[in-house]
């Protein structure tokens, strides 16, 4: 057998991968910071009650009535933002989802907004709660718009690799990947905060990532 020649190595298949927003949708971010919040104010709060995705000027309520600002919660995160990276539970069928997509073959990337001074965190996070990957992206600018990063990042990804789907919780996030990106799928997994956001019909929106992995056990085989 020759050598492999450039030409050769040109019609080689690309990677298969698949794409997903770390907090909220693979790590359960908000339930912490309810909680988190919970301990020190007394209150109820949970993801269920943050019904929007901008919290700098609204305000929510508790199961028992109690309003909560949405500067008061978004000043906790920030008071915590240096360790609540660090332990965050996996969302219902990460684990199992993230597994079943190495076993097919696929390579599993990890794009967030976090800045990557969080980087270590994040790593660690992965490592400690089991979560399959092979590599995550962080923002190296705070203030580049994260619709902007990750569409920049994922066209950039495309050109090495055959992206088959991307998941988030974001409505305008997947919107911009999906209008701007090469991708096979795009996916808004169901959260509060996006049950009212209009998008394309085109995107699918999903319960849990384990929902774009049913259907490539056939093709992976």
């Amino acid at each position: 057998m020759g050598p492999v020649t450039d030409e050769k190595k040109k019609r080689q298949p690309k990677q298969k991968v698949a794409i997903f927003d770390m907090d909220d949708t693979l790590v359960d971010f908000v339930g912490a910071l309810c909680e988190l919040y919970n301990k020190h104010h007394g209150t109820t709060l949970s993801p269920s009650d943050l019904t929007e995705w901008d919290w700098k000027n609204l305000d929510f309520k508790d199961a028992r009535g109690n309003v909560v600002k949405g500067s008061d919660l978004r000043k906790t995160f920030m008071d915590y933002e240096a360790g609540i990276y660090v332990g965050l539970e996996p969302l219902p069928y990460t684990i199992q989802a993230l597994t079943a997509l190495k076993k097919f073959g696929y390579k599993i990337l990890i794009i967030t907004a976090r800045h990557n001074t969080f980087g270590k965190k994040t790593e660690l996070n992965l490592m400690f709660k089991k979560i399959p990957h092979d590599e995550v992206f962080h923002k190296d600018d705070a203030n580049m718009e994260t619709e902007t990063f990750k569409v920049n990042k994922i066209k950039e990804l495309s050109k090495i690799y055959n992206i088959v789907f991307f998941v988030d919780d974001k409505a305008s996030t997947v919107q911009a990947i999906y209008d701007n990106c090469k991708v096979d799928k795009v996916y808004l997994l169901n959260k509060p905060h996006n049950r009212n956001a209009e998008i394309s019909t085109e995107i699918s929106r999903v319960d849990d990532i384990y929902d774009p992995v049913k259907p490539l056990k056939d093709i992976s085989e």
